[in-house]
């Protein structure tokens, strides 16, 4: 069994219609849950037959990103290494958001690259009163992602 921790910013959350319509879940509902997770506003909302969808505005990238990721390094670790400073300066040279998502897509780099789908569960009160849990995707620009394989048979072992 395998364990990933992945830090990074949220690109894009969706949440499916047909499971809000079987466990009987108001749609404002999911959305004030959704509100205690992360900040709403940073994003933009749209709906199809399928998915309600919230993308990152494209603002949200107009900051200094290689000057926040460069602190994150920092904090991660006394002396960044050659990936991460290759990090900070290839997104110096970004001057679009499309830039940045192609970069992050393009997972020729460690310390930056876009994950699919990270599915995490919220606690929604349904229409009846019981809660439940609501599946949501998130997609994200990872920063850091670390894994570890843990084998639960070396506890006996050791």
């Amino acid at each position: 069994m395998g364990t990933y921790l992945a830090n990074g910013i949220v690109q894009e959350i969706v949440i499916e219609k047909k499971q809000l319509e079987r466990q009987g879940v108001a749609t404002n509902e999911v959305i004030r849950q959704l509100e205690k997770e992360l900040d709403i506003n940073f994003y933009n909302h749209t709906e199809d037959e399928a998915a309600h969808v919230w993308k990152i505005k494209q603002e949200m990238f107009d900051d200094n990103l290689a000057e926040f990721l460069d602190t994150q390094f920092k904090m991660y670790c006394n002396e960044k290494d050659h990936r991460m400073q290759n990090v900070i300066e290839d997104l110096k040279k970004i001057q679009t958001a499309e830039e940045l998502i192609a970069l992050a897509e393009s997972k020729s780099l460690a310390h930056f690259q876009l994950l699919g789908y990270i599915t995490e569960y919220i606690k929604v009160v349904r229409n009846n009163g019981f809660d439940t849990d609501i599946a949501v995707d998130y997609r994200l620009i990872s920063y850091f992602l670390n894994g570890k394989i843990i084998m639960e048979c070396y506890g006996n072992i050791l």
